[in-house]
């Protein structure tokens, strides 16, 4: 999921080291990379909150019937 950050740290460098400047384009960009970035993260944490509480359930229920 972070070779999404490629670019964002190309422009990055090249502005530290080669002195090229960031143009509005180029940032606009770089936002929209980290906003799409947060919000897959955001989503693919919620989904494992989601089948780790399914597990635990079935857990729980496996744990009753033994007893």
């Amino acid at each position: 999921m972070y070779i999404y950050l490629t670019p964002i740290v190309t422009v990055w460098a090249a502005y530290l080291f080669l002195n090229e400047s960031i143009t509005m384009t180029a940032f606009l960009g770089m936002l929209l990379t980290l906003i799409g970035l947060v919000v897959s993260e955001k989503r693919f944490i919620q989904k494992l909150k989601l089948a780790s509480s399914y597990v635990l359930k079935c857990r729980v229920k496996l744990n009753r019937h033994r007893m």
